[in-house]
């Protein structure tokens, strides 16, 4: 039929693209630690945690009053056997790996707090696979952001590991899946030429696979971030250093693992997210005894990963915004940056009240990006919220709060889109008989974004 995609193709284009700035605890709430006989309890502004002391795992997770965690995130280096893997042989020849995760033993766990807005966990664990190795080390900061840094040191004289990677459980109502990365069908590690790099909707039903006997399913690969919410927008972002591989299965894994025909999978209203570093490939050029290409296996060697999760939470009082995008509450610290990871069209949003937020002007992501930090040190009385949304990809970035200027030129439209001529208004405002103005600003000809961009970073850096 017309428009059918009879080829296609995707290549990296040469550009540097700039690394996200790294969260400072400068400008962010102080954090609460409190040693118990059983956890360590981190409790910030709007959120609270726990790490277990017998598991050394985020065991919970309350953010606005809500639990987003069922069961504790985990280290995992097994899945559910493919068919090829039965094939092979797998499930005997690297079956010490599938209690490896569940039968580890905390070794040493040290949790510190060398900031005000920063706790650090370093937990140190032994893996029942001969000397084998796990060290996790979890920063949480001000602003409920979790930066889990993971590293495994297998036994060399260990068979290849089936999988490196987390598991945890959250609550089944948070099946809204949006990812950035390989789809939208499902990719493995051998596996992922055929799907293409993109933004992708779906669901945690129309994400697994029912295979005619259930095994490991639902992989995508290449992923840089992936959110899980409920139809409300509220749920987890989990967002790579530099991508991961996911999945997420709206039953438990020993359930997929136990059952032998796809009704025989009872949904138990949780779903088991992976956030893996990697799973070795699923083979292929028999079923009946050829293992998986040599390097798309997982060799003992040592290996390490990175991602960040952190909540993501709409409030009922703010106003609907324009179809297509979404806002989100501004309980964050001070200081925010246009992502860099998507050059799409940004819309900026000023208000004097959360309930009452307007349009203050269009920031395209692929030339305005900047972190304005320092606003602590501004003393005007009157607050403004700022949130902003991708208009394009519809995935909000977390607004953030800071006291700001009062006054607003009379012939600024705060009802509607700004056009360049009130920024130009705006700007000059602002502008007019400050000496300390940066030297690059055209103050008598037309602003244009990258002006406003370098007058707000300066007037909260320097005022």
């Amino acid at each position: 039929d017309a428009g059918h995609v009879v080829a296609w193709d995707q290549c990296q284009v040469p550009w540097p693209v700039a690394d996200a700035p790294a969260p400072d605890p400068e400008f962010m709430d102080a954090l609460t630690l409190t040693e118990t006989s059983t956890a360590y309890e981190i409790t910030g502004a709007t959120f609270s945690l726990l790490i277990g002391k017998a598991s050394g795992s985020l065991e919970s997770y309350v953010f606005n009053g809500q639990e987003l965690i069922v069961s504790p995130m985990a280290p995992n280096f097994w899945r559910v056997p493919t068919d090829n893997d039965i094939g092979n042989g797998m499930p005997g020849r690297q079956g010490v790996w599938k209690s490896a995760g569940p039968n580890r033993v905390v070794h040493h766990i040290s949790v510190s707090q060398p900031q005000d807005a920063l706790v650090q966990a370093d937990v140190t664990y032994s893996i029942p696979a001969g000397a084998s190795s796990l060290d996790v080390n979890t920063s949480i900061y001000g602003d409920g952001r979790v930066r889990v840094e993971s590293h495994v040191n297998p036994d060399p004289n260990q068979p290849n590991l089936p999988r490196f990677g987390m598991q945890m459980e959250i609550d089944g109502q948070y099946n809204q899946v949006r990812w950035l990365g390989r789809g939208p069908q499902e990719a493995y590690w051998d596996r992922q030429t055929g799907a293409a790099f993109g933004l992708y909707d779906s669901t945690v039903e129309e994400w697994v696979h029912d295979y005619v006997r259930p095994q490991e399913n639902g992989n995508r690969t290449g992923v840089r971030r992936l959110s899980l919410t409920n139809q409300q927008g509220q749920g987890l972002v989990f967002e790579a250093d530099d991508s991961l591989y996911v999945s997420a299965w709206p039953y438990s894994m020993a359930a997929l693992e136990a059952a032998s025909h796809p009704h025989e999978l009872r949904r138990s209203g949780t779903c088991t997210v992976n956030i893996d570093f990697r799973q070795v490939g699923v083979g292929g050029d028999t079923s009946w005894g050829a293992w998986p290409h040599a390097e798309y296996r997982l060799i003992p060697v040592p290996y390490s990963y990175c991602f960040t999760l952190r909540p993501v939470f709409l409030c009922a009082g703010n106003p609907t915004p324009p179809a297509g995008q979404k806002g989100v509450w501004p309980d964050s610290p001070l200081g925010w940056s246009v992502s860099s990871c998507l050059a799409d069209p940004y819309v900026l949003y000023l208000g004097t009240d959360p309930n009452d937020l307007h349009v203050a002007a269009v920031l395209d992501g692929s030339e305005t990006s900047y972190t304005p930090q320092g606003g602590d040190s501004l003393t005007w009385a009157r607050h403004y919220y700022w949130r902003v949304d991708e208009i394009s990809g519809n995935f909000t970035q977390r607004g953030l709060l800071w006291d700001f200027f009062t006054h607003v030129p009379g012939d600024m439209d705060m009802d509607g889109e700004v056009t360049l001529e009130d920024l130009d208004a705006f700007v000059g405002e602002w502008l007019s008989g400050e000496p300390y103005s940066p030297a690059n600003i055209n103050r008598t000809g037309r602003v244009d974004l990258e002006d406003l961009a370098l007058v707000c970073e300066y007037w909260l850096f320097h005022l």
